[in-house]
C-alpha cells in the first residue's frame, strides 16, 4: 500500500483500484478491517450447495460472508456451473435467494484444475442454454426475490441498448494486461499458454509497448480474421463482438468462435428478449430487480 501511496503521488492522474477474487477461506476480521480501510474490491468464489463437491471448507467461506458483511462490505460472488450441478439451478438459486447473495453463474471452462475433472466440463451447448433460460424464466416470475442473478442484468439490459456489459462479449484488445506472479505479462486475467506471453514486466519501459509485441499483434490480426467471419455470418454481431479471445483459444482456433459460447449465447439473447417484450406489453408483474432495469431504459 506505501507504493501505491507513493505512486498516486508522483502520478497524480494514477487511479488504482484493487481487487480480490478468493473463495474467503483465509479471511478473520483482521483481513476483513484491512480490506474495508483500503477499499478493495471482493470476489467470493462459491457454489452454494455444491460447494462442498468442488470447492470444500464452506463453513469457512460462509464465515467470510458473515466477517464482511458485519464490515459492511459489498462483494460478488461467482458461482461455477458443469455437468455436476446443471440440472440443479433453480435450487442454486433458491440457496443464494434465502441468503441475500446476489451471484454470477460462469461454465466451467477447460482450464486450470478443471482439465483434471473432464467429466465436470459442458459438452451440450444447447442444454446448457436451456437449463440457463428456465432459471431466468424462474428468477423472473420470483416476485419476492431481490438478489442480481448475473449475466441476467447484461442481458436483460441488451434489450435496450443491443449490446452487452461484459468483457467476455466486447473487445478488449489495447485495453487490457495481466501481471501474472512470476513478473510474466500476458494479454487479460485468464489462463493463457506461455506462447501467448508478451514478456516480463521486470523489462519493460512503458506498458504501452506491450501492445506493439509480435504476439500481441498476432492476436490483434487473428481475432480480426474471427470477427470478418462472424459479422458475415452473424446476425447478433453487436451483443457479442465475436465473443472472448481466451473462450476461442481454449476452444482450440482464436480465428474461430467458440461454438459453445456461441450456440448458447445466441439462444439464450433470443429467450431472454422475448421475455422482456412480453413484460414490456403485457405489463405483469416480475421480480423487482429486472423491474428496476426495465424502468431504467424505459423511462
Amino acid at each position: 500500500m506505501k507504493i501505491q501511496k507513493k505512486m498516486m503521488l508522483d502520478f497524480l492522474t494514477a487511479y488504482i483500484i484493487n481487487t480480490m477474487q478468493t473463495n474467503g477461506t483465509l479471511i478473520t476480521q483482521e483481513t476483513a478491517e484491512f480490506i474495508k480501510k483500503y477499499g478493495f474490491g471482493i470476489g467470493l468464489s462459491f457454489d452454494g450447495p455444491f460447494n462442498d463437491q468442488t470447492r470444500g471448507k464452506t463453513d469457512y467461506t460462509l464465515n467470510a460472508y458473515d466477517l464482511l458483511k458485519q464490515i459492511d462490505k459489498r462483494h460478488g460472488t461467482i458461482s461455477v456451473i458443469g455437468a455436476h450441478n446443471i440440472h440443479n439451478l433453480i435450487d442454486i438459486y433458491k440457496y443464494f435467494n434465502e441468503k441475500n447473495i446476489s451471484f454470477k453463474f460462469s461454465p466451467m471452462f477447460d482450464s486450470g484444475e478443471a482439465k483434471n475433472h473432464c467429466e465436470l466440463l459442458l459438452t451440450d451447448p444447447a442444454e446448457y442454454a436451456d437449463k440457463i433460460c428456465e432459471l431466468f424464466d424462474y428468477w423472473m416470475n420470483d416476485v419476492d426475490g431481490n438478489i442480481e442473478v448475473r449475466p441476467f442484468a447484461s442481458y436483460v439490459s441488451s434489450y435496450f441498448t443491443h449490446h452487452m456489459r461484459s468483457c467476455t462479449k466486447g473487445n478488449c484488445m489495447y485495453h487490457m494486461a495481466s501481471i501474472y506472479h512470476d513478473g510474466k505479462v500476458y494479454p487479460c486475467g485468464r489462463s493463457y499458454p506461455e506462447e501467448y506471453c508478451l514478456g516480463n514486466i521486470s523489462e519493460v519501459k512503458d506498458i504501452r509497448n506491450l501492445f506493439k509485441e509480435k504476439v500481441y499483434q498476432q492476436i490483434v490480426n487473428k481475432r480480426y480474421i474471427r470477427e470478418n467471419e462472424c459479422r458475415r455470418q452473424c446476425n447478433i454481431f453487436s451483443y457479442c463482438n465475436a465473443g472472448c479471445n481466451n473462450d476461442c483459444i481454449l476452444s482450440g482456433d482464436i480465428t474461430k468462435p467458440n461454438m459453445f459460447q456461441c450456440i448458447s449465447h445466441q439462444i439464450i439473447l433470443k429467450h431472454i428478449h422475448k421475455r422482456v417484450k412480453e413484460v414490456i406489453e403485457t405489463k405483469r408483474t416480475i421480480n423487482n430487480y429486472m423491474m428496476r432495469i426495465i424502468k431504467r431504459y424505459s423511462r
